[in-house]
């Protein structure tokens, strides 16, 4: 089952799950008390892992979860703890399987121009090399797989189809309008 993760990830799910060939499942709810986001607050960094599930509910359900593959679809994955939270959550309900799709590229440097992540250590796909990054995400947040999409193909999404490619690979948010400082490090503002 493909399981979006509320809010960002819901739209997501539907696409892919719709291209899979697979249900798409309510089976994670937000709870609505809690609308700051986790990676937004500073002071609180250190209890960020203790209010993971305080905003994401699981369905318990056990027919739904027993014998199950899980595909959780999310916008991005930055530090991980919702990931790991909800795998092992979603493990414990009795999934054999839990994979991660990402409509982001990772995230593997801390954004000069206001989102709030401040140091490499927080961000956990700045802590593997490249060619392994989706192995080792995966395996730190215990799950079967984790792909992120690509920049060109976020761009080509974003875009409506037709992109530029860069000779420099690094490049590729710059050359097509944009900003993309947290994926590649290289930004319009030099």
């Amino acid at each position: 089952m493909v399981v979006g993760v509320p809010d960002s990830g819901m739209f997501f799910a539907k696409g892919f799950s719709k291209e899979c060939g697979v249900s798409d499942v309510m089976a994670l709810l937000r709870e609505r008390d809690s609308s700051s986001r986790l990676f937004m607050d500073d002071e609180f960094l250190g209890t960020i892992s203790g209010k993971v599930l305080s905003k994401l509910s699981l369905i318990p359900d056990p027919e739904l979860w027993e014998d199950s593959v899980v595909v959780f679809c999310d916008d991005s994955l930055v530090r991980a703890n919702v990931s790991r939270a909800l795998t092992k959550a979603a493990f414990d309900l009795g999934a054999l399987e839990v994979h991660w799709r990402l409509s982001f590229p990772w995230i593997k440097h801390p954004c000069p121009f206001g989102i709030n992540t401040r140091t490499y250590a927080e961000l956990i796909a700045a802590q593997f090399a490249d060619e392994d990054t989706e192995r080792l995400v995966a395996k730190h947040i215990g799950a079967t797989s984790v792909r992120y999409i690509s920049p060109e193909g976020f761009l080509r999404v974003l875009l409506g189809g037709t992109i530029v490619i860069p000779q420099d690979p690094e490049m590729i948010f710059i050359a097509n309008g944009g900003c993309g400082y947290c994926v590649t490090g290289k930004s319009p503002m030099g």
